[in-house]
């Protein structure tokens, strides 16, 4: 899949990961891809290949959860670059 499409993937199963274990409270979501973030806050196209997951992603953020999302620079989160390699 596209670098995008694994961006939303990491959220998308993360996301799930807080349901399915209950936690419910104020969570922060930081993702290196402004992309990503942009398409969950201010829309997707209908058109974009990746519509269906992002619309996945914000069911779940409706669901109970009080997260706040934001881009981060790949350099500000070490231990998830490290992960990544």
């Amino acid at each position: 899949c596209s670098i995008i499409q694994s961006e939303l993937w990491a959220i998308w199963h993360g996301l799930r990961l807080l349901q399915y274990k209950g936690i419910n409270r104020r969570a922060l979501l930081e993702t290196d891809s402004s992309m990503a973030v942009k398409l969950i806050l201010e829309g997707c196209p209908t058109t974009h290949p990746c519509y269906n997951l992002v619309q996945q992603i914000i069911s779940l953020l409706g669901h109970e959860m009080s997260i706040s999302i934001s881009h981060i620079f790949r350099e500000a989160n070490s231990t998830a670059d490290c992960l990544a390699r």
